[in-house]
């Protein structure tokens, strides 16, 4: 399947990417050719994500993982995947990728005495054009607000969600949810997930508690739009 390509315009790419799957990529063996073009550097030094774990088809998956590898970096955020667990009881970490709202990650550090630590972070640029990290910021959250987060975890059965889903759209978000707790590690990817929904109760409450929100660029600061990235 070549001479498919998709120009950056909001998550287009990842539509693209999806769209290519469905229609027969999904049904390959993992050895399976997609012709996938790899604009991203590679998700190594460090790796943020497991190998695999996006989508059967390895070459699908390493997409992936690239495309959210590189906002990670751009929002200078550690591994989780390979981060020791420290002092913290578990850690989550959400990444809110948007097609119109500047990046923005929100980390919860849950700690022994049931209080957290959350820190948010957002870097400049959209539509996979990042810069610096315009704000960093810290709070610290007491025990009932920690609490609600994990009850609203625990709701959506984070641990055994399955990883990903194949459902995108031109315009949306991507809420990508990691987790750490007790040496496992899970990811959960998805886009725009429809409000009232356990998984989005339980990330909207972060983003609510959070310093930092997404929010939109001004129109000197949105790139110019390229052709020709993501699939061929």
């Amino acid at each position: 399947m070549s001479g498919v390509s998709y120009c950056v315009m909001g998550l287009w790419p990842i539509v693209g990417l999806c769209a290519v799957l469905l229609l027969g990529g999904a049904a390959r063996p993992q050895t399976g050719t997609l012709h996938l073009r790899q604009v991203n550097p590679p998700d190594a030094n460090p790796q943020y994500f497991p190998r695999g774990v996006f989508h059967k088809n390895a070459e699908a998956s390493d997409w992936f993982a690239r495309w959210y590898a590189k906002y990670l970096r751009a929002l200078e955020e550690p591994s989780l995947f390979e981060k020791a667990d420290g002092k913290a009881v578990a850690t989550y970490r959400l990444l809110l990728v948007s097609s119109f709202r500047r990046p923005v990650v929100i980390q919860l550090e849950v700690r022994a005495n049931g209080t957290g630590l959350l820190t948010a972070k957002m870097t400049s640029g959209i539509h996979g054009e990042l810069g610096p990290v315009l704000r960093d910021e810290s709070e610290i959250l007491v025990r009932e607000q920690v609490d609600e987060f994990l009850s609203r975890e625990e709701k959506a059965n984070f641990w055994t969600m399955p990883t990903g889903n194949m459902t995108k759209r031109p315009d949306g978000s991507e809420w990508i949810l990691e987790g750490r707790s007790k040496g496992a590690y899970h990811v959960v990817d998805r886009w725009s997930p429809p409000k009232g929904e356990e998984y989005f109760e339980a990330c909207s409450y972060l983003i609510a508690l959070s310093p930092v929100r997404p929010d939109a660029p001004n129109r000197r600061e949105k790139p110019e739009r390229k052709r020709d990235e993501g699939i061929e």
